[in-house]
């Protein structure tokens, strides 16, 4: 519980420095609410007034206590593009975002234990060295890249993929999970091939050690102490590594969205920055910061469950 409870604590202390890192980046950026929502053309009276009324001349770490309690109310203000809550117009574009999220990582977790495994049964032979290869170009080629070729030859060639034919998951269920699968294959590869490669080193690694040889040595086969052995000290590590291509996938779909037009969260982030909005920006850069804390986190609490002797 000691373990559990200081990373708890090292989670909201961290929490709070994104909050005020986030807050006061956007403070200190050139231009504020006032002269967006006024425009050029509004004279630097009227502009001042709007400040005070919105209280943008108030002390730095008083605006910040008062958008912290917004936060802590899930109220992160107003959009100043849209006019509409920052709250509810993130929590429109999640579905998209979550969608492509989890179909990238079943995608990821299907295939990268069994090609992980596959790869490290016999390390350098010739199934090791088709994978290692098919790993390393999956690694290299840029995401925008994989995307418009998936589109040309699926869309254009094979006509099994229409480009902004994005349905809402209320409106047809199917035809949702069916559009965004061309999208998460577009961001599985990458993160895919880097997990079958660390698992498969993991698992060569494992093999190597002097647990193996005992667990031979009392009469066990090759599959049982790949199962019960190798495979289960292989996966431990592994958790830490999955966790961040979890935060990375949810978090990192902004290329992918934009591809594939697909009205996600990064989507609306590039829209809002070429905009600036910035009610919106800030709220999705906490988002995404406050993501990849938490995953982590949790992934060391889970570290620790499955191996006690993480300190």
């Amino acid at each position: 519980m000691r373990y559990v409870g200081k990373k708890l604590i090292a989670l909201l202390v961290t929490l709070a420095a994104i909050s005020f890192v986030t807050f006061f980046a956007f403070t200190i950026i050139p231009g504020d609410a006032a002269t967006n929502i006024m425009g050029m053309d509004a004279t630097e009276e009227e502009i001042e007034a709007l400040r005070e009324a919105m209280g943008l001349n108030d002390n730095i770490f008083v605006r910040y206590g008062r958008w912290l309690l917004g936060v802590l109310r899930f109220d992160l203000g107003t959009s100043l593009q849209y006019s509409i809550g920052v709250s509810e117009l993130i929590g429109g574009r999640l579905k998209a975002t979550a969608g492509l999220a989890f179909e990238s990582l079943l995608i990821i977790l299907v295939l990268a234990v069994p090609l992980g495994l596959l790869s490290a049964l016999k390390p350098n032979g010739a199934l090791d060295n088709c994978i290692t290869t098919l790993t390393q170009v999956g690694m290299a080629v840029p995401q925008f890249f994989l995307g418009i070729m998936l589109t040309y030859v699926l869309g254009v060639l094979l006509h099994v993929f229409r480009m902004g034919g994005y349905v809402s998951p209320g409106d047809n269920f199917g035809a949702y999970i069916s559009f965004l699968f061309v999208p998460a294959i577009t961001v599985a590869v990458p993160k895919l091939s880097m997990m079958t490669k660390y698992l498969r080193d993991c698992i060569v690694a494992e093999k190597r050690k002097d647990y193996v040889r005992t667990a031979k040595a009392k009469g066990n086969d090759a599959a049982r102490v790949l199962s019960h052995h190798i495979l289960k000290n292989a996966l431990i590590p592994s958790l830490t590594f999955f966790a961040m291509i979890v935060a990375d996938v949810f978090a990192g779909s902004i290329v992918c969205e934009q591809v594939f037009s697909i009205p996600g969260v990064g989507r609306l982030l590039i829209a809002s920055i070429s905009n600036r909005d910035f009610p919106v920006v800030s709220a999705i850069v906490l988002y995404t910061a406050a993501l990849v804390v938490v995953t982590n986190t949790l992934a060391d609490i889970l570290y620790r469950a499955v191996d006690p002797r993480v300190n």
